[in-house]
């Protein structure tokens, strides 16, 4: 009667002095310290595109804000277009007007053409001088020589409306890439210098993350090792990501804070993409550690 219970009893305690030692070990593991650990920010994995105006002028409209998806092509701002739609009229007036002088130029040449076939007739039939067959010679050569002259004028006023279309084109800033607007520094009312940045904009993409690896333990980090990466501050749940590349050389830490430790430090830049949907914002502050 008592030999089963003492064996379940002998199993329990078993099982139960087992249980803590397995838990110990996971929880050894866990804690085990990373390969290398340094600090991160969260950047676009395509960089940044600043846009600009290629164009100095005032700025009429600005059709977005921070925060907004844009598509290529997409309206950002509208510079005061104004003097160049003006130039693009004159220029438009200018070339109808040469047009119509092209069209004057080939009735006359065609006339010329006409009389001067008559004149050749005629004095076949010698019912025409010489002298008249030479001036209807003349008369044809200097009208296709104005015809001439009037189809180079057209197309000398065509490219300058073509030049001015494209003024007015260029007034009207747009999106270069499908992204995020994350700076605005265009202000309506305000002026536009030529290629000075009236916007940021991160293409639409994947997020990287850009760490400093301290020379110290530059050696323990390889392309494809997987990482665990949390905010710098209130770390929170982390997320998983994976080494893409190291770089091959050295520069200086821009990320720490201590002017004197930034000076003397040397680090690898290395960058890492975020497995699954990102958790940080662009430009945020977070610390990278590098499984073993």
């Amino acid at each position: 009667m008592f030999k089963p219970v003492g064996a379940v009893a002998c199993a329990i305690l078993l099982t139960t002095a087992c249980a803590p030692a397995r838990d110990d070990r996971v929880q050894a593991r866990s804690a085990l310290p990373p390969a290398a650990a340094a600090r991160g920010v969260v950047e676009s994995g395509a960089g940044l595109i600043k846009v600009s105006a290629a164009r100095e002028g005032l700025i009429a409209q600005v059709e977005v804000e921070e925060g907004d998806p844009v598509a290529a092509g997409q309206v950002l701002a509208i510079l005061d277009d104004r003097p160049s739609q003006l130039r693009f009229a004159i220029d438009q007036a200018e070339l109808a007007e040469q047009k119509a002088r092209g069209v004057t130029a080939d009735a006359k040449l065609s006339g010329a053409r006409r009389d001067l076939e008559r004149v050749r007739r005629l004095v076949g039939l010698e019912a025409a001088t010489t002298q008249e067959f030479d001036q209807a010679i003349t008369a044809e050569h200097v009208a296709a020589g104005e015809a001439e002259e009037a189809a180079q004028a057209s197309r000398v006023a065509m490219a300058r409306a073509q030049l001015s279309r494209s003024e007015v084109a260029l007034q009207t800033i747009r999106a270069p890439v499908a992204g995020l607007v994350l700076r605005r520094m265009a202000v309506a009312g305000g002026s536009a210098a030529a290629a000075s940045t009236l916007f940021v904009i991160a293409p639409e993409g994947g997020r990287v993350v850009r760490a400093e690896l301290d020379e110290s333990v530059s050696d323990r980090v390889q392309p494809g090792m997987a990482a665990m990466v949390s905010r710098e501050f209130d770390e929170g749940a982390p997320q998983r990501a994976h080494v893409l590349r190291v770089a091959e050389s050295f520069s200086g830490a821009l990320l720490n804070d201590d002017p004197a430790a930034r000076a003397d430090s040397r680090v690898l830049n290395v960058i890492l993409a975020l497995d699954g949907h990102p958790a940080f914002k662009l430009g945020q502050r977070v610390l990278v550690r590098f499984a073993k």
